[in-house]
């Protein structure tokens, strides 16, 4: 049986948040993501910098 503290683990990591990034050669710090995204020369990422 699972707690609700395990349901909610499993729900914060797979309810993650990706950004479309217009720097095809964007590479990101170590942990986070980048995908291919569905526009040509463009990539999704879970990482932002604050400006």
């Amino acid at each position: 049986m699972r707690t609700s503290t395990s349901l909610m683990s499993s729900a914060t990591a797979v309810a993650a948040l990706l950004m479309l990034n217009c720097h095809p050669d964007f590479e990101p710090p170590s942990g986070y993501r980048k995908e291919p995204a569905p526009v040509k020369g463009r990539v999704l990422t879970d990482y932002h910098k604050d400006a």
